[in-house]
């Protein structure tokens, strides 16, 4: 497998990474069933037409992680979870389409909110933030993927030795062949749609951009392998597991040579936001608020404040505000809410006096839904409105934890 980046000019880097099929592996050997969760990619440029292709793994029924940069600018997506998606082995007459007969389950992609590209200069410069999720339709039967890629505990990489063993698999392309003295060695690339693996490395240390990114070997010696275009997105699998510690993001030449830079999925940000498309993850707010009345002559409540909501749907479950005000306590419930992209909505019920406090309004976040600072302070904070005069200021700060 080899990436679908190339860390030549930068005009060219984008252009590619827009427009390019990604790449495969490299030196390595037909997977077979060994990673039966790790799929082909496709992505539909407009409605109804496919413009690049990329790897990815399924990590629940329905949730595929891939790369930002596979995801960003498309309009839909399908993924094929078949060993070897050509018409050698099984007939897939529709592919790149989907529909009835193609073997693909249709998706839609999701862009990680951090995502830049460029980020700045230099080589790690090309991308920040190279993640990516397609949410399938329906999901993919146990008979063809019964085990799924596991997500990280965060900062599992900064645990690694140098030279520790990874496992690449994608459907990217694996050989060169010329067709014509001269050609392109982008141009020179090929091979059948089939799921490979190659071993390779870890290299360990610190550089520019290694909080977003792990450097790995793509050279065939010592028996290792590479990606190459069309394994975008595709996992760097801690060597002998099925746990993601990176996804392919990209190469530093058209060979597909050297070292390769591949996204960090083990940012406790990132795999928040991953899970927010889990059913079942849940989020815990737990800080404290402080409540400043209009006119402020009024006073200034203030008091812990707790609540939970579900990533994958925005909604507030349960929670509560001790409120005191003038050295009086007013504890209330919070029976409903909202906390998506840019607003929290949260309704306070005070059983005692039998009224509802709409405290709801357009909060400032930090990140945008489902990817809170775990374990660092997060702050909700803007006017309120609802059953409260305009004027009112609310802020809650505090830290968020998932499962």
């Amino acid at each position: 497998m080899r990436s679908r980046v190339l860390a030549i000019p930068l005009a060219l880097l984008l252009a590619l990474a827009v427009t390019a099929p990604a790449g495969a592996v490299t030196n390595g050997q037909p997977d077979g069933d060994n990673h039966p969760y790790v799929g082909l990619l496709v992505f539909d440029a407009a409605p109804g037409v496919p413009g690049w292709r990329c790897s990815g793994s399924l990590i629940s029924p329905t949730v595929v992680l891939t790369a930002a940069h596979c995801t960003d600018g498309a309009v839909a997506a399908r993924a094929w979870f078949q060993p070897d998606v050509t018409y050698v082995k099984v007939p897939f007459p529709g592919y790149p389409y989907g529909g009835t007969g193609s073997g693909a389950i249709e998706g839609t992609p999701y862009v990680y909110p951090q995502y830049q590209s460029p980020f700045g200069q230099g080589l790690v410069g090309f991308s920040f933030g190279d993640i990516g999720v397609v949410v399938l339709s329906a999901p993919v039967p146990t008979s063809q993927v019964a085990r799924y890629a596991q997500l990280p505990a965060a900062g599992t990489v900064e645990t690694l030795r140098n030279k520790a063993a990874l496992d690449y698999v994608g459907f990217g392309v694996s050989e060169q062949v010329m067709t014509y003295p001269g050609e392109n060695p982008y141009d020179r690339w090929t091979g059948p749609r089939i799921r490979n693996y190659a071993p390779g490395q870890l290299i360990s240390g610190i550089f520019k951009g290694t909080d977003d990114l792990i450097k790995v070997t793509m050279n065939p010696g010592g028996g290792k392998g590479g990606t190459c275009f069309g394994d975008s997105g595709g996992p760097d699998l801690l060597g002998g597991t099925d746990t993601v510690l990176a996804v392919n993001s990209f190469v530093t030449n058209s060979n597909c040579s050297g070292v390769g830079y591949d996204t960090r999925v083990d940012v406790p940000e990132r795999l928040l936001w991953i899970s927010s498309f889990l059913s079942g993850t849940v989020c815990t707010f737990n800080g404290s608020a402080r409540y400043v009345r209009y006119p402020p002559s009024d006073g200034i409540s203030t008091g812990p404040l707790q609540f939970s909501w579900a990533p994958s749907s925005a909604d507030v479950s349960s929670g509560s505000w001790d409120e005191l005000y003038l050295g009086t306590h007013y504890p209330a419930d919070i029976t409903d809410g909202t906390i998506g992209p840019g607003i929290a909505a949260l309704t306070f019920y005070y059983a005692p006096f039998t009224f509802y406090y709409y405290y709801t309004g357009t909060f400032t976040k930090p990140a945008a839904i489902g990817s809170p600072p775990v374990g660092q302070p997060w702050t909700l904070s803007g006017a309120l409105s609802g059953s409260q005069p305009a004027g009112n200021q609310f802020t809650a700060t505090g830290t968020v934890t998932c499962h």
